[in-house]
């Protein structure tokens, strides 16, 4: 889908007006919309599955951040309704000061939504150390990569990919040396590894770097 559809037709589907990103938006606010009640009907039946669906490796270092001081904010795919809704549920509403959503990323990918989220910081007071800025996620293309114009920006940018295990470590490898997207991302953004199933904390080193 992403080699035949979306990079080929991606500029149009981003820009505003035009037919694709007028479809794709009513198809993501029906899916955000209907996700939302289905998550709360959930939440209401049943509260634990949301402890059992967190991303914990994730979950673990972001609370770290937060009793260090750090700033925190997320950054997702999925529309409004359902994003708030999984935020508020799974208890990281206590930990971000704010979340970039699809609506807030039009035009563009996650690096559209690190703007606006640095936008927000500055209006709320909130300093921002561009000489050390943090991305976390457990996409290589999808998450980290999305820092690659803040690099270009002047900002230093570091990423922290969390792998599942070493076994997909090995993966991830195979595709950077395939991939010259990947290869290039890489060499241009120093990313740390850590893994699920291992402790997680901000300065716990594997010494594992992409």
């Amino acid at each position: 889908y992403r080699q035949e559809r979306l990079l080929p037709k991606k500029e149009e589907i981003d820009r505003p007006g035009s037919e694709l990103h007028t479809r794709a938006a009513e198809y993501a606010r029906c899916y955000s919309t209907a996700a939302a009640e289905v998550a709360s009907r959930i939440y209401q039946r049943s509260p634990e599955r949301f402890w059992e669906a967190k991303a914990r490796p994730i979950f673990r270092l972001a609370e770290a951040y937060e009793k260090l001081g750090v700033p925190l904010s997320g950054i997702t795919a999925n529309g409004r309704d359902f994003a708030l809704a999984v935020v508020k549920y799974i208890g990281l509403w206590e930990l971000f000061l704010d979340v970039a959503t699809d609506e807030t990323t039009e035009g563009g990918g996650k690096e559209v939504g690190i703007a606006y989220l640095l936008k927000r910081f500055k209006g709320r007071g909130v300093p921002i150390a561009r000489d050390r800025l943090i991305i976390v996620g457990d996409s290589l293309r999808g998450d980290v990569g999305s820092g690659t114009h803040l690099r270009e920006l002047g900002a230093k940018v570091v990423g922290v990919l969390v792998l599942r295990d070493r076994d997909e470590l090995k993966k991830i490898r195979v595709d950077i040396e395939r991939d010259v997207e990947l290869k290039n991302l890489t060499s241009r953004i120093k990313t740390r590894v850590m893994f699920a199933d291992e402790a997680i904390l901000p300065e716990a080193d594997t010494g594992v770097y992409l």
